[in-house]
């Protein structure tokens, strides 16, 4: 891993660590319907709220595709919660 704002190994070796925690964490994605928001970019981190299935959670916005005028899609990614199962 190389960034400006690396500049020791330990560091490096930490946000490794995390980024491959991420990664090998159970994943969904979702392709959401919505009104038009130019601020939405992939890369974006949003919370996602519905009260009907009872969500409420942190996504990773992967895909933007305007449908029309005032419409889009959104594809975000979310991480399957960490701890024990019960």
């Amino acid at each position: 891993i190389e960034a400006p704002i690396v500049c020791d190994d330990t560091t490096a070796q930490l946000i490794a660590r995390m980024a491959v925690h991420v990664r090998c964490r159970p994943q969904h994605s979702t392709r959401l319907e919505l009104a038009r928001d130019d601020r939405l970019r992939p890369g974006a981190i949003v919370r996602v709220v519905d009260s009907s299935p009872t969500v409420d959670t942190v996504a990773e916005v992967t895909d933007v595709r305007y449908t029309g005028d005032d419409t889009m899609a959104a594809t975000v990614r979310t991480w399957a919660k960490q701890g024990r199962e019960g």
